[in-house]
C-alpha cells in the first residue's frame, strides 16, 4: 500500500526519479555551492569537522504569546525557519533550533483579570485550556475598554507577580505548559521540531541591568532630558529605555543575544522574523557591532512577505490550527468526489491531514520569500502542477514501483560516480 509522509522533518526523503543511485559527488555542485556561501559555510570539513554552528530563532509578527493560540500569521516563521535549519544539518552544521515565546508582561495581568470576571475554575480552564485562556484575554480588552480602572486592576496582578507572588506564578507556569502542548501539536502535524523553547521572562531586569552596564562602557547609551536612554545609529535614534525606567523591546533582545552565545558559542545567528521587523534587526545588529561583539557580522535577518486573506471557505480569520483542519477536511471532500480515488484513504483522518498539511506547506515554499502572497484554496488543493499533493502522490507512485521490483533493493545499492555528469539536467537531478 503506498504511503504519505509528513514533509516537514529533515530525515524526509522524496525520490523523484524511477532510478535511484548513491551519488558519490567529487566536490560541491554549483547550486551547492551557492547556498553554502549564503549560509556561511565554506564547506572544508577536514579543517571544520563539525561545520559551522548555528542558532536559530523563529518569531511570527510579534511573539507567540502564552495562551494565545498560534495564528495564521506564524505559518512562514515556522516553515522557512525549518527550512533553513534542515538544509544546514544537511550540509553538517549543528543547528540549534529555538522557539522564542513571549510570556511576560501586562498581558498576564489582563488574562488574570479576564479569568477571574469570567469566573473560571482550574477544571474550566483544563478542558480546553487554549481556547478557554483566549476567551478570558479578550474579555479582560473588553472591559477595559469599558471601565479604564479595570487597566489598574490588570496591573496589580501582575506587579504581584513581578513580586514573586506564589499563586500568580504557579499560574503562569500552568499556562505556559498549556501552551507548549498546544504548539507542540500543531507543529507535529508540520513536522517540525525544535530544540528548545525560550522564554521573554528569561531576561528579566538582572540581565537588562548588565547590557545597561556593557552599553555605559562603550559610552553609546545617551540620556535624555526627559528620563530616556538612547542610542544614536546612522541616520536615527534608537530608545533603549522609556522614560519611568522599563526596558524596551530591543534591550531583551540584545540581553538573549549575549545569553544565547555564551551558553551556544554560535557563529551564526538567523531570525526568522516577517519584514515589518526589519528595522528592529537592523538596530540589533548595529548596536552589535557598537558593542565590538566578535560574531556580530554572523547576524542574519531572513525576512518574509506576509500571508493575505488566510481564512476558511466561510471567510473567517482563523488560527492555524483551524487552517490546517480546513485543508484535511477539504482533501477528503476532493478524494470522495474523485472518481480516480481507490483506496480507503478517504477514511484515514491521517492520510488526509498529511495531504492538506503538505498542500499548504508546499504552497507556502515556493512563492518568493520576500513577496506578501494572496492565500487561494483552489491553487493550494490542486492535484497537478508543483503543488504539495502532487508531490505526496508522486511519492507515493515512485515508492509502490520500487515495492514491486524484485531488483529494487540492488537499484538503491548502485554507486556511482558522477564526476562525468555536467550536463544542466544531470545537476538538477542531483540536486532535487
Amino acid at each position: 500500500m503506498a504511503q504519505v509522509s509528513r514533509i516537514g522533518g529533515a530525515n524526509f526523503h522524496i525520490p523523484m526519479a524511477a532510478l535511484n543511485f548513491t551519488y558519490n559527488k567529487p566536490s560541491q555542485t554549483p547550486e551547492l555551492q551557492v547556498l553554502a556561501q549564503y549560509l556561511g559555510n565554506k564547506y572544508d570539513k577536514a579543517s571544520s569537522p563539525n561545520g559551522i554552528e548555528l542558532c536559530g530563532f523563529g518569531k511570527g509578527e510579534h511573539l507567540i504569546n502564552i495562551t494565545t493560540e498560534m495564528r495564521s500569521g506564524h505559518l512562514r516563521s515556522t516553515i522557512i525557519g525549518n527550512f533553513v535549519s534542515n538544509i544546514n544539518e544537511f550540509l553538517g552544521n549543528r543547528v540549534v533550533r529555538l522557539n522564542y515565546l513571549g510570556d511576560w508582561g501586562t498581558q498576564f495581568g489582563y488574562l488574570a483579570l479576564g479569568v477571574q470576571l469570567k469566573g473560571l475554575s482550574p477544571a474550566d480552564i483544563h478542558n480546553n485550556p487554549i481556547k478557554c485562556l483566549y476567551e478570558a484575554y479578550v474579555h479582560a480588552y473588553e472591559a477595559v475598554r469599558n471601565d479604564p480602572k479595570m487597566h489598574e486592576v490588570a496591573m496589580n496582578i501582575f506587579s504581584r507577580m513581578e513580586q514573586g507572588t506564589a499563586d500568580d506564578l504557579h499560574k503562569w507556569q500552568e499556562y505556559r505548559d498549556y501552551t507548549v502542548q498546544e504548539l507542540e501539536e500543531l507543529y507535529r502535524r508540520l513536522g517540525v521540531a525544535f530544540t528548545g523553547y525560550e522564554w521573554e521572562s528569561q531576561y528579566g531586569v538582572n540581565k537588562i541591568r548588565n547590557v545597561l552596564e556593557m552599553m555605559e562602557r562603550y559610552s553609546i547609551l545617551k540620556d535624555q532630558t526627559d528620563g530616556r536612554k538612547v542610542v544614536h545609529l546612522q541616520h536615527r535614534t534608537i530608545p533603549i529605555v522609556k522614560s519611568d525606567g522599563s526596558g524596551m523591546y530591543l534591550l531583551r533582545d540584545i540581553a538573549a543575544l549575549l545569553d544565547r552565545h555564551d551558553r551556544f558559542t554560535f557563529q551564526k545567528c538567523f531570525y526568522v522574523v516577517e519584514n515589518g521587523q526589519s528595522d528592529h534587526f537592523a538596530s540589533l545588529c548595529d548596536i552589535a557591532q557598537l558593542l565590538q561583539l566578535p560574531y556580530a557580522n554572523g547576524i542574519g535577518h531572513i525576512k518574509f512577505g506576509r500571508i493575505h486573506g488566510m481564512s476558511t471557505r466561510r471567510g473567517k480569520v482563523v488560527f492555524l490550527k483551524d487552517i490546517l483542519h480546513e485543508a484535511q477536511q477539504l482533501v477528503r471532500e476532493k478524494q470522495r468526489d474523485s472518481p480516480t480515488t481507490k483506496t480507503s484513504s478517504i477514511d484515514d483522518p491521517e492520510v488526509c491531514d498529511i495531504l492538506g498539511t503538505s498542500a499548504v506547506i508546499i504552497n507556502d515554499l515556493k512563492q518568493r520569500r520576500m513577496k506578501d502572497y494572496n492565500f487561494d484554496w483552489s491553487k493550494i488543493l490542486r492535484m497537478e502542477g508543483d503543488s504539495g499533493i502532487k508531490l505526496q502522490y508522486t511519492h507515493c507512485r515512485l515508492a509502490s514501483l520500487l515495492q514491486t521490483q524484485s531488483s529494487a533493493e540492488e537499484i538503491l545499492d548502485i554507486q556511482c560516480d558522477g564526476s562525468s555528469l555536467m550536463e544542466p539536467e544531470a545537476l538538477d537531478l542531483q540536486i532535487n
